[in-house]
């Protein structure tokens, strides 16, 4: 009964080396927005499948526009508004 216990064991630590999530840095990027539901707390403002680029450059633009920043500090925090 040992040998099947041990056996087991090895059989599930070899599984688990495997499976895991992805390796790649391209799987990495790939999984990282599979919960993604909406933009709220995404890593970056442009949501890949979802957004255009495009379009988020166009808010910021009219954001930085209407705001009119002055100093990299106002720039900062203008850019933060318009992420929400």
């Amino acid at each position: 009964m040992e040998v099947s216990v041990n056996a087991s064991r090895d059989a599930q630590s070899d599984q688990s080396s495997t499976a895991g999530g992805p390796s790649t840095q391209e799987g990495k990027e790939v999984v990282r927005w599979n919960a993604t539901r909406h933009g709220i707390s995404s890593p970056k403002p442009v949501v890949p499948g979802s957004e255009k680029q495009e379009d988020w450059e166009s808010h910021l633009e009219g954001i930085m526009e209407n705001l009119s920043p002055v100093g990299h500090l106002e720039d900062g925090r203008s850019t933060e508004r318009s992420l929400g």
